[in-house]
């Protein structure tokens, strides 16, 4: 983060010299004194807006963990382990099967993160620093790294180091924004996509979680609630009645009539030779040979020739 400072003020020092050297003003960028002050700034304001997260943060999960009969609120203010009492705290009722991998992979993208931003510092923020504290302003080769790297450029092994930061950046925004909503889901979950959408756009524009911190802090003051009766009462409220979670219907069978028995069926009489049960013959006239079960000779030879 110190690097990135330190190089972004030493780019718009120095295209402002090469602007006031065209107008013949005679600027030749900020002095020691100057690049030390407006590090100074950036670092207060960023600091100042993480102590507010961090402490809306805590407290909210505190009073939270507290309200709700939790043991080991103090997590609430321990770094990376918050998030995982954020994730716990984002379940209600508390019977509810518990989904910590969410928590889990916000912690380990974050640490990550924090160790890419340390070794970016550790390897190119340190001689810019000393030649500052030197009195020296800063210059191109004020920025090498604080040693040789042999065959490897450090040009190139900076921007690798920092796509690996803003992938890790990106990360660690969109599951905090994950965490936040299904914990606001909980307190106060018509508020859910408002607060969400805020605190993600004024990291996005600030880069600071100030608004993550107090949106926290303020649904920890609230009871827990249940999603489903939320939208049970939102139902009612809309359509009236009772809320009924939508079933899925059968389909009408268009064969229906027919599949109610042998009185619907079409062919039963086929089926049952056109007399009585179990296609028994009910002829009354005793010269009938089918109603006597007789075989019929139509040749009159005795003989069974089809044709």
């Amino acid at each position: 983060m110190i690097f990135s400072i330190l190089y972004s003020l030493y780019s718009l020092s120095s295209a402002m010299a090469e602007i006031y050297a065209e107008t013949g003003l005679g600027y030749d960028g900020l002095t020691a004194a100057g690049y030390l002050l407006f590090m100074s700034l950036q670092l207060g304001i960023f600091f100042a807006g993480f102590a507010a997260y961090y402490l809306f943060r805590g407290f909210g999960l505190y009073k939270a963990a507290k309200r709700r009969g939790r043991g080991r609120a103090y997590l609430a203010f321990v770094p990376f382990a918050a998030l995982y009492l954020l994730g716990s705290l984002s379940v209600y009722p508390e019977d509810k099967p518990k989904k910590p991998v969410i928590s889990w992979l916000a912690i380990s993208f974050s640490a990550a993160r924090f160790l890419v931003m340390i070794i970016i510092d550790a390897l190119f923020a340190v001689n810019p620093l000393k030649a500052l504290f030197s009195g020296e302003p800063l210059t191109a080769g004020s920025f090498s790294p604080i040693f040789e790297l042999g065959a490897v450029s450090p040009t190139g092994l900076y921007n690798f180091l920092a796509v690996i930061e803003q992938v890790l950046t990106v990360a660690v925004l969109v599951f905090l924004t994950i965490l936040l909503s299904n914990y606001v889901k909980v307190y106060r979950p018509s508020k859910m996509t408002v607060y969400s959408v805020v605190s993600a756009l004024v990291y996005f524009f600030f880069g600071i979680y100030l608004f993550y911190g107090i949106f926290v802090f303020v649904c920890g003051k609230e009871d827990p609630k249940d999603y489903s009766e939320y939208m049970a009462q939102r139902y009612r409220a809309v359509y009236g009645g009772a809320y009924r979670p939508q079933k899925e219907e059968k389909p009408e069978d268009p064969f229906e009539e027919f599949s109610q028995g042998k009185d619907a069926d079409p062919f039963s009489e086929l089926n049952s030779g056109g007399n009585g049960e179990n296609g028994e013959n009910k002829s009354d006239d005793p010269t009938d040979p089918y109603s006597r079960g007789e075989d019929i000779d139509d040749n009159g030879d005795g003989s069974d020739d089809l044709f």
